[in-house]
């Protein structure tokens, strides 16, 4: 009803106050009210100038506080007093906590903000629609859509709710309250036949399930999903039948879930199913190396020799066509690198050290000393050829006097096999003290456990195992192609080179990238390279006196945490530990430049140091010398020449000078090997011997870069001005620049037109090497950094040295070539900043640093120098937790799988956790490693287990230690210890000794964690596993054992009776004492 004119009477001067409204306020007041029809004519003819503000000037102050000010917002008031334009009749706008459109006369509904309502939001929906079995709508001519009745107590309904808009005249208040009823669903209904229970997980899988259908090839959409419905992803898409991806992550989710046999008949099925369809063994290696991980796990390395026979007719076919299709083999020659390596370093892990160096030895005989005569006949051939050079027990590579298969005649060899490779075991003076048969054997097995080489038939050994004969690693031996790749000069891609590195890194020395290099895909493809290799190949952390490094156990117990300062005790200040450690990772293929180069001006931080070859042992370091001897004179490849420079350099400067005069007695004309000459001076500190061999390489001609097609002479100027700039030179380097492009020497002082001129010739130099593909890129990191240098030495900001560094790569460049330039330009920009802040102490904001290094970090969390200048640049920031966030989120993120399938990364992040000293967090190291050890492929990873106990026997905590030791032994029950594990991580009084996986309960410092019965049941499990044990006697040494114990148990029986009721009495006295705490 409408108030009349006298219900006003009484509201005196209420009407002079209300301001008169114009003509578009009257218009919207008579429209709602409904008095008034609104048609399209009288819309258009309507003035919005007095209904609406314009405001052309703005708000000048909002790009500055990001917000509007209240100040400028122009002044308004609502019209139509709660009426919403454009909805009917009956809604209304009101205002509490928050905005509500709701209909006037209704009874409120409850609001989200209520506690009730909130804990139902928070748990979720409770049901969700499903598509009904029949459409709802048969009739195209209905207008409306047919829902099932409701079921709410107290209300039946005979049929479908037809659903219309709102009228003007409300209903009756019962209908009213029966149709909003209908428009919920009452917390006691049942669900219906168009809904199902819901939960977050279903809500997930719907939403996975739509992305999917719409693009059934998206690999990351089906790998989030497999957690649920891996089985789906394989038969959504016929490409995605015989996905490697998808068929790796499939058959390891199951086997987790299966019965043996099922899983056995699963990777069969699929196998077969890759080799059906044709599928290139480069897009289906990597299922293949998980298959021989398996198999290895299942059968241990009784199987590996069936695993070589199935995959071998594999590579014969995938040769074939290649020879068909006139392609080359160098991606199906890495695939043979990799099952080689990987079978090797199995054999390794299950204590057959000297069969996976035969291995090795062999296949580096065939593929490098081949005989000429041997070239154009079949792989079988020479197999047989050179059974005979194996059986004649000459010297073989790596062995002193060895000269190669081709160098060695079977009938002129006079002289007599090497027999140096025995290594005498010895027992220690404390293990012969030690009164305990367990320790004392175990003692002798390390020292058994040394041996390297294989003996031959000559030596006397009761060990059948240490002889190897060429029958035992004939089935192991690929046809690796023997002549270098022609399609390229590169010779990081030349698999022979590649086989050399893989071996040395088998031996313990690591070589950073090369398992993530040899795995990375094709040219023609552009996702990153798999870093899972890294999980077996990585040995370095085998040894106990890098694992010494990692933690700071030693430390702590050679110095103490207090001093006393004017007779009051205070705690020792605690000293910054250098942000570069013992782990050292970043791409392969140059990036750093050299192996001789690092993060300092002397080569600090290089790739090899006086730690990593102090963790071999004499031994390795002889076969490694030998082995760079016979090969770097046969082969005369500049990457070995340089790996070998930098291994003598790790002993010594001196030696390594030796080394490289005798390499350039055969290299005169190399600017490589000079260059790496003249490195080693400066690592020397010999800044004047460097200069002169910089002179006498680079201005005997007098050419500029651009014009000199001498290879590595970019570099060499590179080098030069480097040199120079970080002694202070900045004179020096300026000239040093300028007559690397021009060809000549700029008499007097330097004007500001040369500068602009030499930078205008670089700026065209580098423009024409990255248009020219990649050939042209092999030296663009040294111009860069040339142009960047010389802008610093102008005066220029740093920002303007570091846009140098931005380039765009042609499309024709290969995408793993773009990603090692890319990396090299980053790690070169943040090298170049590390120097002109901290070596030089120029003037420049900390930021500047510090954000450039933060933004490296994201892209390469894998390059360990690129870590350390980050972690350099927030020093003094006194903001950590950002540090640590970082390292959660970029180096080691959490994830469902674990961490990510680098060990570097993994062991970087618990090294820096510096456990062991005072302030330490060392639970944040137990994160790290709890969650590398729980991913599907790093859980089966020898070093992540060996640094896990040895950071709980470090803290004193045996049994947790013990706890470790029985996953490690369950999820790598084939492994009794891939290297010696050395120096004092359990054996403290052995120099050059340690302990293997199945052999550290029978070390000092965990045996008293082990009771007699665990011995016994322990050792029967290693004779059942087949475990290689060197030494004979050990059922005897326990069968003594436990028969001394049962002599000593029943001659002190009687004193024993006596005495257990006096100790009970003190026992419970002493627990009565100490209640109620």
């Amino acid at each position: 009803k409408h108030r009349s004119e006298k219900d006003f009477k009484g509201q005196k001067h209420r009407s002079r106050d209300k301001p008169k409204r114009n003509e578009a306020e009257l218009f919207i007041a008579k429209s709602l009210q409904g008095f008034l029809d609104v048609d399209e004519q009288q819309r258009k003819t309507l003035d919005g100038r007095n209904l609406f503000i314009e405001d052309r000037k703005g708000d000048a102050g909002k790009l500055r506080y990001e917000r509007e000010s209240s100040a400028s917002v122009p002044k308004y008031r609502r019209l139509g007093y709660g009426e919403v334009i454009g909805f009917p009749t009956g809604w209304k706008l009101t205002h509490g906590s928050s905005a509500e459109v709701v209909l006037r006369g209704r009874k409120q509904s409850r609001r989200y903000t209520s506690s009730r309502i909130a804990a139902e939001l928070k748990a979720g929906p409770s049901r969700r629609l499903v598509v009904p079995p029949q459409p709802l709508v048969t009739l195209v001519t209905e207008d409306y859509i047919a829902l099932p009745a409701s079921r709410s107590k107290g209300h039946e309904s005979s049929g479908p709710r037809p659903i219309t808009s709102f009228e003007q005249n409300e209903r009756k208040d019962e209908e009213s309250d029966d149709s909003s009823s209908s428009l919920s669903i009452s917390e006691d209904e049942g669900p219906d036949e168009y809904t199902v229970p819901s939960n977050p997980t279903s809500t997930k899988i719907t939403q996975l399930t739509s992305t999917v259908t719409y693009n059934p090839t998206s690999i990351e959409s089906w790998l989030e999903r497999i957690e649920h419905s891996v089985s789906t992803a394989l038969s959504a898409h016929p490409t995605n039948k015989f996905n490697s991806i998808l068929l790796a992550t499939y058959l390891r989710s199951g086997s987790l879930l299966w019965p043996a046999t099922k899983l056995e008949e699963e990777w069969e099925r699929a196998l077969e199913g890759v080799s059906r369809e044709g599928g290139t063994l480069e897009e289906t290696v990597d299922l293949w190396m998980d298959w021989v991980e398996w198999r290895l796990k299942a059968k241990g390395v009784e199987g590996l020799e069936e695993t070589t026979e199935r995959i071998q007719p594999v590579t014969r076919r995938e040769e074939e066509r290649l020879q068909r299709r006139q392609l080359g083999k160098q991606a199906l020659d890495a695939a043979k690198l990799r099952f080689l390596w990987r079978i090797s370093a199995g054999l390794a892990e299950a204590g057959y050290v000297e069969r996976a160096v035969a291995i090795f030895q062999a296949q580096i005989e065939m593929t490098l000393f081949a005989p000429s005569s041997l070239s154009n006949t079949s792989f079988a051939s020479k197999l047989e050829a050179f059974e005979e050079f194996w059986e004649s027990e000459a010297p073989r590579i790596g062995e002193p006097g060895a000269r190669g298969w081709c160098n060695s005649s079977t009938s002129q060899t006079t002289a007599a096999p090497p027999t140096s490779t025995v290594v005498p075991s010895s027992t220690p003076r404390e293990v012969e003290e030690d009164s305990d048969p367990c320790v004392k054997w175990g003692a002798k097995e390390l020292g058994a456990s040394r041996r390297i080489l294989p003996l031959r038939t000559a030596d006397e050994d009761e060990d059948p195992h240490s002889t190897i004969l060429f029958s035992d690693i004939r089935p192991f031996l690929w046809d690796i192609s023997s002549s270098p790749p022609s399609s390229s000069s590169n010779e990081y891609e030349d698999v022979r080179i590649l086989l050399v590195l893989a071996f040395i890194q088998f031996l313990g020395l690591h070589i950073p990238g090369l398992s993530a290099h040899l795995s990375s895909p094709s040219t023609n493809h552009s996702s990153p390279p798999s870093h899972s290799d890294s999980i077996w190949s990585d040995t370095r952390f085998h040894s106990g006196s890098l694992v010494d490094h990692v933690f700071a156990f030693s430390k702590k117990s050679r110095e103490q945490d207090w001093d006393v300062v004017n007779g009051v005790v205070v705690a020792r200040e605690l000293k910054e530990m250098s942000p570069w450690g013992v782990v050292k990772e970043w791409g392969f293929g140059g990036v750093t430049g050299s192996p001789l180069e690092g993060y300092g001006a002397k080569g600090e931080g290089r790739m090899w140091d006086a730690a990593d070859v102090g963790a071999l042992g004499v031994v390795k370091c002889e076969i490694i010398r030998n082995l760079f001897q016979a090969i770097c004179k046969a082969t005369k490849s500049l990457i070995l020449d340089l790996h070998w420079l930098a291994f003598e350099a790790a002993f010594g400067v001196k030696q390594a000078l030796k080394v490289s005069k005798s390499i350039l007695s055969d290299h005169r004309d190399s600017l490589p090997r000079w260059s790496a000459h003249a490195r080693l001076e400066r690592i020397r500190g010999r800044v004047a011997e460097a200069r002169k061999v910089y002179e006498a390489s680079l201005l005997s001609r007098p050419l500029g870069i651009g014009e000199d097609t001498r290879p590595g002479a970019a570099k060499m100027w590179w080098d030069w001005a480097e040199m120079e700039w970080l002694t202070g030179d900045t004179s020096a380097a300026q000239k040093i620049i300028i007559r690397a492009v021009e060809g000549s020497a700029s008499a007097g002082t330097i004007s500001g037109t040369v500068l602009l001129k030499t930078k205008k010739a670089l700026e065209v130099i580098v423009r024409e090497r990255v248009r020219s593909g990649e050939e042209g890129v092999k030296e663009l990191v040294p111009l860069v950094n040339l142009q960047a240098v010389l802008e610093l030495l102008a005066g220029a900001n740093p920002e303007v040295a570091l846009a140098r560094y931005q380039l765009d790569f042609p499309l024709t460049l290969p995408p793993h070539r773009q990603r090692c330039l890319s990396e090299s330009l980053a790690l070169a920009s943040t090298l170049l900043l590390f120097h002109h802040t901290h070596s030089l102490r120029a003037t420049a904001p900390p930021s500047i640093f510090r954000q450039h290094c933060t933004s490296a970090v994201r892209p390469w969390p894998s390059n360990t120098i690129i870590l350390g200048m980050w972690l350099e640049s927030e020093k003094g920031e006194t903001v950590w937790g950002r540090v640590r966030t970082t390292i959660r989120e970029v180096v080691v993120p959490e994830w469902s799988g674990g961490v990510v399938g680098e060990i570097s990364r993994a062991v970087w992040a618990v090294c820096k956790e510096r456990v062991g000293l005072a302030g330490s967090e060392v639970e944040r190291a137990r994160g790290v490693l709890a969650r590398a050890l729980n991913g599907q492929r790093s859980k089966s990873c020898v070093a992540l287990w060996l640094i896990a106990i040895e950071l709980e026997l470090g803290m004193g905590d045996t049994t947790r230690a013990e706890a470790l030791l029985y996953q490690a032994v369950a999820e790598c029950p084939w492994a009794k210890g891939s290297e010696v594990f050395y120096l004092t991580s359990f054996f403290s009084f052995i120099d050059d000794s340690g302990a293997d996986l199945y052999l550290l309960p029978f070390a000092p410092r965990l045996r008293g964690a082990f009771k007699d019965a665990e011995m016994v049941q322990w050792t029967n499990g290693m004779l059942e596993r087949s475990v290689r044990l060197r030494v004979e006697g050990v059922e005897d040494v326990l069968d003594r054992y436990m028969t001394e114990e049962e002599d000593n148990g029943s001659s002190d029986e009687a004193g024993k009776g006596a005495s257990g009721d006096h100790e009970l009495e003190e026992l419970v006295e002493e627990r009565r004492r100490l209640m109620p705490y």
